[in-house]
């Protein structure tokens, strides 16, 4: 029984095909369960609470609490490392974007269509007793061509200033997530796990971390907003002159499109809790816990619908 648990186990984290193991190699994936757990934590303390746990329990559960914090400070800050190609790439594209709605010329974006792989590649098979096995074909390097989506492209003034919000957004979102994590929370940490003592200026980046992941939380809701309406057109525009298989187009628009709700849906609801943060109203455990709860569980099943 043991060896089967063992066996289940593995095949569910191990694996690198995976979604599991996919959702565990990356920052992002590991940033939504810490803060998932990192909000679940303070709702079993309060069960506890209600159920007369002993102090001992509660003392447990407020050690894992601040253990996953430190965890969540980690992957926050291979996160905005991880964001920091992705914010270059998105300042590229904004005097393009404004340069094609002057002259009024169709823009292009999205991975290159043409790529080239140096990787060796292994197709998975079964023999006749089902067991598995991989055939490794040698290194070389092969160029692979794709079609352009149908979501790649601008081609109306509208559409190209719907996809100049969304990076405008992602680039306001970014920046101030590298700044927070990479710049303010470092400085909080040090202050709070080595007792350094800063001066008025480095005490003022110390506290700024929430503020940075206010501006994060703005960047992303207006960047989600213009990239629903974007797809939107395009998926619009698309169906009407039949330029893709549409049942494939149908396909990676839903895809999109549910990614898209849920981040907004996410950014919203962090920006209620920022509402409540700076309002200096007291908010009751029932709606405060309940609310982080709701954002975690959003961002885990967003990120998990996304690997």
């Amino acid at each position: 029984m043991t060896a089967c648990i063992g066996e289940a186990v593995g095949a569910l984290f191990c694996k690198p095909d995976s979604r599991s193991s996919r959702l565990l190699d990356k920052p992002e994936g590991l940033d939504k369960i810490f803060k998932f757990i990192q909000s679940l934590l303070p709702v079993v303390a309060e069960g506890g609470r209600y159920f007369e746990a002993s102090e001992g329990a509660l003392s447990h559960i407020k050690t894992m609490h601040i253990g996953v914090g430190v965890a969540r400070d980690v992957t926050g800050t291979l996160k905005s490392i991880q964001l920091i190609p992705k914010v270059v790439a998105r300042s590229k594209l904004i005097c393009p974007l404004v340069k094609t709605i002057h002259n009024g010329e169709d823009f292009y974006f999205g991975k290159p269509l043409t790529t080239e792989t140096k990787k060796p590649k292994s197709i998975r098979f079964y023999d006749g007793n089902g067991d598995e096995g991989y055939i490794e074909y040698p290194f070389r390097s092969v160029e692979v061509t794709r079609t352009r989506k149908h979501n790649e492209v601008a081609l109306t003034t509208s559409e190209k200033l719907l996809v100049l919000g969304e990076t405008a957004g992602g680039l306001l979102s970014g920046s101030a997530t590298i700044f927070g994590f990479g710049t303010a929370r470092q400085a909080a940490n040090i202050r709070k796990y080595f007792g350094v003592q800063y001066g008025p200026e480095l005490n003022g980046l110390a506290d700024f971390f929430p503020y940075a992941m206010s501006v994060a939380h703005v960047g992303s809701f207006f960047e989600n907003s213009f990239k629903l309406a974007y797809l939107l057109k395009a998926y619009n525009r698309d169906q009407a002159d039949l330029l893709s298989d549409a049942t494939q187009m149908k396909k990676e628009f839903c895809e999109k499109f549910y990614s898209t709700v849920m981040k907004l849906v996410e950014q919203i609801l962090e920006l209620v809790g920022d509402g409540f943060l700076y309002s200096g109203v007291p908010v009751p455990l029932e709606l405060k816990l309940p609310l982080g709860l709701a954002i975690s569980t959003i961002g885990l099943v967003r990120v998990w619908h996304d690997t």
